[in-house]
């Protein structure tokens, strides 16, 4: 049975051999009538599943994206293709009534598994904001210091605590619970009201402060609780959760984990070999930089640059960065826009990366509007040093142009916001609890004071004032207001 390519151009069936979506290695999981039911139907997490033909051109596109969020998500939710083209998967495609190409169905974390096809955009952030919202919040007890003894007390199973500052439940803490459903209780304690931390001294750890949130803890019977010290990523958790249980799968997780360890290490030795040849290979010189002391500090950043991205776009970022005309546009331009809105340079050793923005607005917002608001952020950035490299004399213009730019990003978050506030549903049309209602609102409040305080900057700046005056005048507004 040939299933017809209504969703395909023609082009696409005549330029493209039937070749596979994905390479063998891909993060995307490949999906037959033998593990479907094991990899979609027996387990507790909900999971995106695109129904694909290999000839088909949307498929081919939709093929990088479902690569990306398979891979940033890391297992988190699972990320699955079947090829309807196969024979031995025909009947499964025909069971699910998959007319066109390629059809996406969300099988949600319910006791049927019944699937609803995904309607949304076949961009990656779409699709993972998607499929995280997905997964259910009750999986996860939220409580505070006074229930956490009652908890913790409760039948002799171990239990797993999450100490956090984060106010709502990340999806990956909820994707270990449902791994663990019916096995091992998951708790999630707020850590930001007063007294908390100071509870947990006593009742989990000693040495846990407030600059060491979040604190992970696996909590069994009387035994002490045993914090967890490595990455705060979905697969080493729960390696370290496997190996805390004891049994077959304790040896299997030690000998994983430290697969992972050798092979990232190995990964990073060839990476700088790579970039110590081509650095020995271009005549005592890097893309105009000799090999001296005066750049051996540029050129050590080179070299961590191909440990840490892949080599192509590392080049792409080096032959940038080493342009000597550009960098002194951004350096002299930098200067003379924190001088004139009066910023000190205080710029860390460790400048704030992307992720590392994220990771603090999914502390206030949540993980969709955290992300989103990491993504227009580095817009934002892109924007200031495009104009600066254009007209470097034009400090305030570049700044108020991406600001400017910010905000119309903002206003489409609140516009999306308050749709769905006064639906009482989510963009899909399922309903929101209340406490999902709550949640939006805080997150909108958050968005509605980013736009004043940013709208504020924008005026202040046109007016000549530094950063001192722009926050006196704030802060006499706001006390005029109260």
């Amino acid at each position: 049975m040939r299933l017809v390519p209504w969703a395909c151009g023609l082009s696409a069936l005549v330029a493209v051999a039937e070749a596979a979506l994905f390479a063998r290695n891909s993060p995307v999981l490949h999906l037959t009538p033998s593990n479907f039911d094991k990899e979609v139907l027996e387990v507790h997490k909900p999971a995106l599943v695109a129904f694909t033909a290999p000839w088909c051109g949307h498929c081919r596109n939709l093929a990088p994206s479902f690569e990306r969020v398979a891979a940033e998500l890391d297992g988190v939710v699972k990320i699955a293709y079947v090829d309807c083209e196969d024979s031995a998967s025909q009947a499964l495609c025909a069971k699910y009534e998959i007319k066109g190409f390629p059809t996406i169905k969300l099988f949600p974390a319910t006791k049927r598994r019944v699937p609803r096809d995904y309607l949304g955009e076949r961009k990656g952030r779409a699709m993972m904001n998607y499929v995280l919202d997905a997964l259910p919040s009750e999986a996860v007890r939220k409580l505070d210091a006074s229930s956490l003894p009652a908890f913790l007390a409760k039948g002799s199973t171990p239990k797993i605590v999450l100490v956090t500052p984060m106010g709502k439940t990340s999806p990956m803490l909820r994707s270990l619970a449902l791994d663990y459903l019916q096995r091992i209780p998951f708790a999630h304690v707020f850590a930001g009201k007063d007294g908390v931390v100071e509870s947990m001294q006593k009742q989990l750890d000693p040495e846990l402060t407030k600059d060491k949130l979040p604190g992970l803890y696996f909590v069994a019977n009387d035994d002490k609780p045993i914090k967890y010290r490595g990455s705060m990523k979905y697969r080493y958790i729960k390696l370290w959760i496997d190996e805390q249980l004891g049994g077959a799968n304790a040896q299997a997780a030690r000998l994983q984990r430290e697969a992972d360890a050798k092979a990232k290490a190995d990964k990073e030795a060839e990476a700088r070999a790579r970039i110590k040849e081509r650095m020995q290979s271009q005549d005592e010189s890097t893309y105009g930089m000799k090999h001296n002391d005066e750049h051996a500090e540029q050129l050590r950043k080179f070299e961590e640059a191909f440990v840490r991205m892949n080599e192509d776009e590392a080049m792409q970022q080096i032959k940038q960065q080493t342009d000597r005309a550009y960098i002194k546009k951004l350096l002299d331009a930098r200067a003379k826009l924190m001088a004139q809105e009066g910023v000190q340079d205080s710029t860390p050793q460790k400048p704030l990366t992307k992720g590392m923005l994220m990771d603090k607005l999914q502390e206030h917002m949540g993980e969709k509007y955290g992300l989103r608001l990491a993504d227009h952020a580095e817009q934002t950035q892109k924007t200031i040093e495009r104009k600066l490299m254009e007209h470097p004399d034009d400090t305030v213009g570049a700044m108020n142009e991406a600001e400017l730019e910010f905000i119309a990003l903002l206003r489409d978050d609140q516009a999306e916001l308050e749709t769905q506030i006064q639906a009482r549903a989510d963009l899909d049309g399922y309903v929101l609890s209340q406490d999902a209602i709550d949640a939006l609102n805080e997150t909108l409040e958050t968005i509605l004071g980013l736009i004043n305080t940013i709208e504020f900057r924008i005026s202040a700046r046109t007016a000549g004032l530094d950063e001192r005056q722009t926050a006196e005048k704030m802060l006499n507004q706001f006390h005029d207001e109260l």
